[in-house]
């Protein structure tokens, strides 16, 4: 009476990463493609047989982080494309806040809009703990995408 039920994940991934300064200005520029070779039936996984494309720009300032994001989801059952953008600001050297907007459009339909929250906190000795907030989109099968609202509270320590 025992099944056996495989999950499958076929895909292709690529990434560039270029750091550099532009007028003494520390800045990063990602590029990503995921190729995805899947059925559905093979893992359950709404994105298949399709492509995700990722463009990133960071700029790094003095107590300020910037970032602007383009993700393109090109999916046999649904194309969709996302606008990111976000910053983070360190208040004091040992506290440092977060937010950021995010834009989710279907080609001839919804406006999809969410964003996050963020503060960390630097424990001396202790680590860092981390509280993040993040309103978001997830894919589904009837071609919609579907609210999803996730917390999490992190402790980082290094050794």
């Amino acid at each position: 009476k025992n099944k056996i039920q495989e999950n499958a994940y076929y895909l292709f991934n690529g990434t560039i990463n270029y750091s550099y300064r532009v007028k003494g200005i520390q800045m990063s520029s990602v590029a990503l493609f995921n190729r995805y070779f899947n059925k559905a039936t093979d893992s359950g996984f709404i994105l298949n047989k399709g492509a995700t494309y990722y463009l990133s720009q960071i700029v790094f300032l003095k107590n300020i982080q910037m970032q602007a994001d383009y993700t393109y989801n090109d999916q046999p059952q649904l194309n969709f494309y996302t606008l990111e953008a976000g910053m983070d600001c360190s208040i004091k050297k040992f506290f440092r806040i977060g937010s950021g907007l995010k834009y989710n459009k279907l080609p001839g339909g919804g406006i999809y809009w969410g964003g996050k929250l963020s503060m960390s906190l630097d424990i001396k000795y202790l680590g860092v703990l981390r509280v993040q907030y993040e309103k978001s989109y997830l894919p589904t099968i009837d071609q919609q995408l579907l609210p999803i609202e996730s917390g999490r509270i992190s402790w980082f320590k290094i050794f």
